[in-house]
């Protein structure tokens, strides 16, 4: 696995939950939760049928994006505790050496994020991600 972010809510319901996925050979696996999945899974389809494409020279790519949009600059985690309900979101990038850098924004806001969610999305050409 090359990156993963993760959207989750706080909040009784998973639906609006996604995912996103690249793996080491380029593929991209993306998924929305639009309904409410079993009581024993994170979602409503199994994150391996969520194949959406290919990308080619995927660690090229996304390192590029992380980079540009400092990635690699922001804290590990940004947390506010005292906000009721809300979203924790976490983007994970592996390096080629199989190391992980994981940044975590827990009920807060971050725009840096934001912003480089936002353009990690156009580079891997998922203006929305798929619901199900």
């Amino acid at each position: 696995m090359i990156l993963e972010l993760e959207h989750r809510t706080h909040l009784p319901t998973r639906v609006g939950n996604y995912f996103v996925r690249i793996d080491d050979d380029g593929t991209i696996y993306a998924h929305q939760n639009a309904g409410e999945p079993a009581r024993d899974a994170d979602w409503t389809v199994d994150p391996a049928a969520a194949r959406r494409g290919t990308l080619a020279k995927p660690r090229d790519t996304v390192e590029r994006v992380l980079r540009k949009h400092g990635f690699f600059d922001l804290a590990p985690r940004y947390e506010a505790p005292a906000t009721q309900g809300g979203v924790i979101r976490t983007l994970t990038y592996r390096d080629g050496e199989g190391v992980a850098r994981t940044v975590t924004v827990d009920r807060a806001r971050l725009p840096e994020l934001d912003r480089l969610i936002q353009r990690l999305r156009e580079a891997l050409g998922l203006a929305e991600i798929p619901a199900g």
